[in-house]
């Protein structure tokens, strides 16, 4: 997540006088109240898809996040909502493999109970596969 280079985007667009919204694909980690504000206002931003890996487990283990203090997945989980409340449309996308489909059950509970009444808030499920798939989260 580059700011600095998406508010030379947004100056640039802004030049031509003529509306625009944006849309991004982010796993929006890294950010925050200020941001999210920032990505309304500024760069109108209208709809964010995030991919969610599964729950709390599945999903820091496979982002592995080395440098990240702190729960990712909490913090991925509050930021959704940070986005719903500036007005943003967040698609979470879960990504179905033979390893992740009870977690990924699991999770659509969880999303359900935090952000299922919001009309700015939907799920997309797309089966993938993975050649190498181990065995670590059976």
């Amino acid at each position: 997540m580059n700011v600095k280079v998406i508010d030379t985007i947004y100056k640039e667009c802004s030049k031509s006088n003529k509306k625009f919204y944006s849309s991004m694909i982010t796993n929006w980690l890294l950010f925050d109240e200020s941001v999210a504000r920032k990505a309304f206002y500024t760069w109108n931003l209208k709809r964010v898809q995030i991919a969610i890996d599964g729950t709390e487990q599945v999903y820091n283990k496979t982002k592995k996040y080395i440098y990240y203090i702190g729960n990712p997945y909490y913090t991925v989980l509050d930021n959704i909502k940070l986005l719903i409340d500036q007005g943003i449309h967040v698609l979470v996308s879960l990504w179905v493999n033979e390893l992740s489909g009870e977690s990924l059950m699991e999770l659509v509970d969880v999303l359900t109970d935090r952000f299922g009444k919001s009309e700015r808030f939907s799920v997309m499920c797309a089966a993938i596969h993975e050649k190498n798939a181990g065995k670590e989260f059976r």
